[in-house]
Protein backbone atom coordinates (compact mmCIF):
# COMPACT_ATOMS: atom_id res chain seq x y z
CA UNK A 1 0.00 0.00 0.00
CA UNK A 2 1.26 3.66 -0.79
CA UNK A 3 0.15 7.17 -0.03
CA UNK A 4 -1.96 7.23 -3.00
CA UNK A 5 -3.94 4.74 -2.26
CA UNK A 6 -5.11 6.67 1.10
CA UNK A 7 -8.63 7.95 1.04
CA UNK A 8 -7.83 11.94 0.70
CA UNK A 9 -9.14 12.29 4.97
CA UNK A 10 -6.58 9.75 5.61
CA UNK A 11 -3.65 11.33 3.75
CA UNK A 12 -4.83 15.10 5.12
CA UNK A 13 -4.34 13.12 9.22
CA UNK A 14 -1.02 12.27 7.83
CA UNK A 15 0.05 15.62 6.94
CA UNK A 16 -1.20 16.85 9.99
CA UNK A 17 0.63 14.30 11.80
CA UNK A 18 3.83 15.15 10.02
CA UNK A 19 3.41 18.19 10.46
CA UNK A 20 3.26 18.02 13.98
CA UNK A 21 6.55 15.90 14.20
CA UNK A 22 8.43 18.54 12.69
CA UNK A 23 7.40 20.94 14.82
CA UNK A 24 7.87 19.28 18.09
CA UNK A 25 11.37 17.97 17.29
CA UNK A 26 12.61 20.27 19.52
CA UNK A 27 13.44 19.68 23.44
CA UNK A 28 11.46 21.91 26.20
CA UNK A 29 13.42 24.12 27.75
CA UNK A 30 13.32 23.35 31.23
CA UNK A 31 11.96 26.73 33.71
CA UNK A 32 14.41 28.52 35.00
CA UNK A 33 15.63 27.68 38.41
CA UNK A 34 14.02 23.85 38.58
CA UNK A 35 15.58 21.11 38.90
CA UNK A 36 16.11 18.29 35.95
CA UNK A 37 14.32 15.11 36.74
CA UNK A 38 16.25 11.93 37.84
CA UNK A 39 16.98 8.65 36.21
CA UNK A 40 15.34 5.74 37.49
CA UNK A 41 19.30 4.91 38.52
CA UNK A 42 19.44 7.80 40.77
CA UNK A 43 16.48 7.88 42.28
CA UNK A 44 16.95 5.28 45.25
CA UNK A 45 20.46 7.49 45.33
CA UNK A 46 18.74 10.37 45.78
CA UNK A 47 16.61 8.91 48.88
CA UNK A 48 19.50 7.37 50.42
CA UNK A 49 21.33 10.63 50.68
CA UNK A 50 18.54 12.26 52.00
CA UNK A 51 17.54 9.99 54.59
CA UNK A 52 21.09 9.27 55.74
CA UNK A 53 23.07 12.54 54.33
CA UNK A 54 26.62 12.37 53.78
CA UNK A 55 27.24 8.54 54.30
CA UNK A 56 28.07 5.81 51.62
CA UNK A 57 25.14 3.68 52.83
CA UNK A 58 23.71 2.66 49.51
CA UNK A 59 27.38 0.79 48.71
CA UNK A 60 26.46 -2.72 50.04
CA UNK A 61 29.24 -5.35 50.27
CA UNK A 62 28.10 -8.78 49.64
CA UNK A 63 30.32 -11.54 50.13
CA UNK A 64 29.66 -15.55 48.62
CA UNK A 65 31.34 -18.29 49.64
CA UNK A 66 31.64 -20.87 46.72
CA UNK A 67 32.96 -24.68 47.60
CA UNK A 68 34.14 -27.18 45.16
CA UNK A 69 37.31 -26.65 42.54
CA UNK A 70 37.34 -23.42 40.26
CA UNK A 71 37.67 -23.36 36.66
CA UNK A 72 39.98 -21.25 34.98
CA UNK A 73 38.93 -19.69 32.07
CA UNK A 74 35.53 -20.88 32.38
Amino acid sequence: MSVADLSEAKRELLRNRLKAGRESRTIPRRPEGTDPPLSPTQEPLWFTEHFTPGTSTYTVVLAVRLHGPSTPGA
